[in-house]
């Protein structure tokens, strides 16, 4: 699911960042663009996979040690 997501949102960033209006003066226009809200939805996902993967990998360590 986590390779998934992250070939999802590479190939959609490119349509997000192909206009100009992008910068630390402009996050609305993030949330204004369906093609920017994709990105963000897109990047929540990946980034809560990777953590939950980080997580579960913590997770098998301890209980080996123990």
């Amino acid at each position: 699911m986590f390779k998934r997501t992250i070939a999802i949102l590479a190939l959609t960033a490119g349509s997000a960042q192909a206009h100009s209006g992008h910068g630390a003066a402009s996050e609305a226009h993030w949330l204004s663009q369906g093609d920017h809200i994709a990105v963000v939805i897109l990047s929540a996902i990946a980034l809560n996979l990777g953590v939950q993967l980080v997580f579960r990998r913590i997770k098998a360590l301890r209980h080996r040690e123990t």
